[in-house]
């Protein structure tokens, strides 16, 4: 086996990580994970839901065009038929996302030249007719960092396909590929492992070493002030009305209820404000925590190691908070494509666990759950278009004034009052944009109830559990 078939072995299709077994507590229950790292006339009565998927929420490729579903499958052909050039120039096509261009390249005979946004880095990449490059740099030094040096030669290990090393001042991830093995499944895994890498790797090696300097940052675009005021006032404000409402119920009696309010404050935080760097990973890390079944530490252990580090969090100085929030484009999303049955049997569950609380009248942490349940959703699972937006909905309810600060007109919802004949009509409109693909997907009307916020989160995602995807 020569050097680049070990950097190019097939790599298995990615899979969506196991659902864990729901833990038995007394009332109430607990969370369940899946695992990380969607008959009037219409009526248009909220922005373009492309609009919003720019400003909130990660990014997926889950859902492909058809013009890049084609060019998929020429560009597998191609290979097959050693029409390289052909092949790379529609794994491009694929990969590009027209809405957006997150992809680049330029062709000179069977010579290519291209780059890749993702996150925070952009990777810039040349092919000519035996070999592919690519590759992006973190940051520069002044000095040799041997402490960096040995942590990035560990990580090396952790990675099938590219490779950290350092070229003169700088420390970069490196692709290298022999354009015969590089065919469109092995490719798009090993620029996603690169794109995916860098993208993490810059924030943190800077923040955590300060011999390191930040580089080819030219691309990011800054937010405007009074958006960066907005995105910390209601990170502050979620997390202190949360710590304020857990610190309001007993921890061993309602460990399960914290449990939800934590999680859903990590899942809101990711979706609308978009963090980035360290904030981001500490936010994963407490998420990755509180799942890990051999952490070994009670429930209640890890609520409170939760409380813990978002008091923490909120005493940072402003601006370390504020640096997290900026915006970018990306090519790869984190998360895999899921079925329908798996996030409708999350909603299921999610719905069975709203019962206790219910019963016992504690609205607070019901409405808690139904956000938690569409944050989990938006945080682990690559869905369909219509989930997004059916879910992007819901959240546009619950969190009504972040929207309208950060200029999303709402009529959906006033002074706690739904306003029904808004919300049909954009339901209706969400309908016939995606049954132009799906013509099966129908929401019964009928089910939506509009008396409270309560009844109608649970009456929509307990229809969105039966959205029919069969063509």
């Amino acid at each position: 086996m020569g050097i680049w078939d070990k950097f190019f072995k097939k790599d298995d299709k990615p899979v969506t990580p196991e659902q864990e077994p729901k833990q038995t507590e007394q009332k109430p229950e607990i969370p369940v994970s899946q695992g990380r790292r969607t008959s009037a006339e219409p009526v248009n009565v909220s922005p373009p839901q492309e609009s919003i998927r720019r400003l909130f929420g990660r990014y997926t490729d889950a859902n492909k065009l058809p013009q890049q579903l084609d060019a998929w499958t020429a560009s597998v052909e191609a290979h097959k038929q050693k029409d390289y050039p052909e092949a790379l120039e529609k794994f491009f096509v694929y990969l590009n996302d027209p809405l957006i261009n997150n992809v680049q390249w330029q062709r000179n005979g069977n010579n290519f030249d291209f780059h890749i946004e993702q996150g925070s880095k952009r990777i810039e990449g040349s092919v000519n007719e035996t070999r592919l490059e690519a590759h992006a740099y973190l940051a520069s030094f002044t000095a040799p960092p041997v402490p960096v040096m040995r942590m990035l030669l560990g990580s090396n290990y952790q990675l099938k396909y590219s490779r950290f090393a350092i070229k003169d001042d700088k420390i970069g991830i490196f692709l290298n590929a022999d354009v015969s093995n590089s065919s469109p499944t092995r490719l798009y895994h090993a620029l996603k492992e690169l794109a995916t890498k860098a993208d993490r790797q810059d924030d943190l090696l800077t923040d955590e070493f300060d011999t390191l300097t930040r580089i080819n940052t030219e691309h990011l675009i800054p937010i405007p002030e009074n958006e960066s005021d907005t995105r910390y006032r209601y990170f502050q404000q979620w997390i202190n009305d949360t710590l304020e409402k857990c610190r309001s119920y007993d921890s061993d009696t309602f460990s399960g209820g914290i449990s939800f309010l934590l999680l859903n404050l990590i899942y809101k935080i990711d979706y609308l404000l978009l963090p980035e760097g360290s904030l981001l990973d500490q936010l994963e890390r407490l998420n990755l925590m509180y799942w890990d079944k051999n952490d070994g530490r009670s429930f209640q252990e890890k609520n409170n190691h939760m409380l813990s580090a978002f008091r923490k969090i909120a005493d940072k100085p402003a601006e370390q908070i504020r640096k997290s929030f900026y915006r970018t484009q990306a090519t790869f999303g984190i998360v895999n494509p899921s079925s329908q049955k798996n996030i409708a049997d999350f909603i299921d569950e999610c719905l069975k666990n709203t019962s206790w609380y219910i019963q016992n009248k504690y609205f607070d942490i019901e409405l808690a759950i139904y956000e938690y349940c569409i944050g989990y959703c938006f945080y682990n699972f690559g869905m369909y278009n219509i989930h997004y937006k059916l879910m992007d909905l819901q959240f546009q309810i619950l969190n009504a004034g972040f929207y309208e600060e950060m200029g999303v007109p709402n009529p959906y919802i006033k002074d706690g009052v739904l306003n029904a004949t808004e919300i049909e009509n954009r339901i209706r409109h969400i309908l016939a944009e995606e049954q132009k693909e799906f013509p099966n997907l129908q929401i019964a009307m009928v089910n939506i109830r509009y008396l409270s916020v309560y009844e109608f989160h649970y009456s929509l995602l307990n229809e969105i559990k039966f959205l029919n995807f069969n063509k």
